[in-house]
């Protein structure tokens, strides 16, 4: 659907007016990780920072229940924080 949604000419890179992911509240990985993929949304790490209330997609799926995507979404922002050099110098890149 994202791809269909995509490929209709939707920006996939908008964000609701609190800044959250709605694939994260409801807890659809599959579709966090495509958002995130440079193959699919190519979202950067400004998609999960915190929004004007204090809440990350993490948080919000973490308050949802979804300990492991909240997870995912925390090391996805710690891996797009981190400029390339830096990976590089830490073996990761």
């Amino acid at each position: 659907m994202c791809r269909w949604l995509q490929s209709a000419g939707c920006d996939v890179s908008l964000r609701n007016c609190n800044g959250h992911s709605a694939a994260a509240i409801k807890g659809r990985r599959a579709v966090c990780e495509w958002l995130l993929s440079p193959e699919g949304g190519g979202l950067g790490e400004q998609h999960l920072r915190a929004d004007g209330d204090g809440n990350t997609p993490a948080r919000m799926a973490r308050a949802e229940g979804f300990e492991e995507l909240a997870d995912y979404l925390e090391e996805r922002q710690r891996e797009l924080a981190t400029p390339p050099a830096a990976m590089e110098k830490r073996g990761e890149g």
